[in-house]
């Protein structure tokens, strides 16, 4: 699963994100071989949640799912995406184990 969401974010970080071509896009920077897997991505479950009286919480977040081949290999992919986001200009990602 991958979580995005850019209400901690730092300003910096939105902006390179932005500059990437928005969260996914950010995400295939330091993802390419994603580009042509299954996945869904959808909005954050947090979106259009709306109570008596108050105004539509909308949110920027998006939660992502994507079918790898081998599932005991998501330690190994997950460490490697994480070494991506943090080398050189790459936007900084949160990874869920």
């Amino acid at each position: 699963m991958w979580d995005y969401d850019d209400k901690t974010m730092p300003a910096d970080v939105q902006a390179r994100v932005a500059s990437l071509g928005g969260p996914f896009a950010a995400l295939l920077h330091i993802w390419p071989e994603t580009k042509d897997a299954a996945h869904v991505i959808r909005p954050s479950s947090s979106d259009g949640i709306t109570a008596p009286n108050q105004a539509e919480l909308k949110s920027a977040g998006l939660h992502g799912f994507f079918l790898v081949q081998d599932v005991a290999q998501s330690r190994a992919i997950l460490d490697t995406l994480q070494a991506r986001a943090r080398a050189g200009q790459r936007p900084a990602a949160r990874l869920c184990r």
